[in-house]
């Protein structure tokens, strides 16, 4: 049985083969777990990664440093360009708060 907190989430993804994990689950653990964290628009590693994804800041400013978060960072090449995408998987400070930046950018398509 597989317990639904993070933690065991993740001990979980590095137990088992990607392959024979539901497709849902999948694509679940290659987005950044930030979109439904509490913290968000004040936190100082999504700050990075919106810089590493050259997108909008939600502010300027954040004062919230995390405990132990984990970024994932995915390269892909095509042709001449190489793709980085960072992803926050995992952090011992994570609040969950379903939707918190879809409510911060009402319309906007969730990062992923």
């Amino acid at each position: 049985m597989v317990s639904d907190t993070l933690s065991d989430k993740l001990e979980y993804q590095h137990q088992a083969r990607p392959e024979f994990m539901p497709e849902e689950w999948q694509r679940s653990q290659k987005m950044c777990i930030c979109v439904n964290c509490h913290y968000v628009d004040n936190c100082l590693t999504y700050h990075a990664v919106e810089g590493q994804h050259q997108q909008p800041h939600l502010t300027e400013t954040p004062t919230f440093e995390p405990t132990e978060p984990t970024i994932n960072v995915n390269i892909r090449s095509h042709s001449d360009e190489i793709e980085m995408e960072w992803d926050v998987v995992g952090c011992a400070s994570f609040t969950a708060d379903s939707g918190k930046w879809s409510r911060l950018r009402p319309g906007e398509l969730i990062p992923t």
